[in-house]
């Protein structure tokens, strides 16, 4: 048997692409914990404008901003990550002292 298929399609310009896994829903948004230069976490209230198996287009954070993908659920604003390294061994902490925080692994998005 053969079929004849036609496809079309989808293109965003200049969307955000985040894995899905890093979008949280909270009590009144959706949300994503974006890391910042000092290793803390901040939630990002996103509008969520297109979902496929291994990616989110999302508006409201800008390009290259690095957010949590996994352990999201133990994470508050304010909590102190370690970066995990593409082998998934966390990084050691910046400074000693401080300790690296509830684990969760950052990625930027594309």
């Amino acid at each position: 048997m053969y079929v004849n298929v036609e496809l079309s399609p989808r293109t965003i310009q200049g969307a955000t692409v985040v894995p899905p896994q890093a979008v949280q829903t909270g009590p009144e948004n959706r949300f994503v914990y974006v890391v910042g230069e000092d290793r803390k976490v901040a939630s990002r209230p996103v509008k969520l404008a297109y979902v496929d198996a291994g990616t989110a287009v999302v508006e409201g954070i800008e390009p290259g901003a690095r957010v949590v993908v996994e352990g999201a659920q133990n994470l508050r604003p304010g909590s102190v990550v370690a970066e995990a390294t593409s082998d998934t061994s966390p990084r050691p902490p910046a400074t000693a002292g401080d300790g690296p925080g509830p684990k969760g692994k950052a990625k930027k998005p594309s």
